[in-house]
């Protein structure tokens, strides 16, 4: 089904959206671009982006606060 299908691809680290597919680390980008200059804990991040695995979240931001223009800001916490 439907559903399955985006299951599967949110277990791959993907999700379809129109006729491409982003990853959660685009997506994790993209929402803190979003929020910027606010910031946006780890927490906040899984429920927006419906993601049930916040330590996935956790790994993106701690990927993301290695990009110029990202950083984090104590525990659980990326900012832009």
């Amino acid at each position: 089904t439907a559903a399955a299908r985006v299951v599967q691809l949110r277990i791959r680290g993907e999700v379809r959206k129109g006729d491409r597919q982003t990853t959660v680390l685009e997506d994790v980008r993209d929402l803190i671009k979003r929020k910027a200059p606010d910031a946006i804990c780890d927490d906040c991040i899984a429920s927006r982006l419906d993601l049930s695995v916040r330590q996935h979240v956790n790994h993106k931001t701690r990927e993301l606060a290695d990009v110029p223009g990202f950083g984090r800001l104590g525990a659980g916490v990326l900012a832009r």
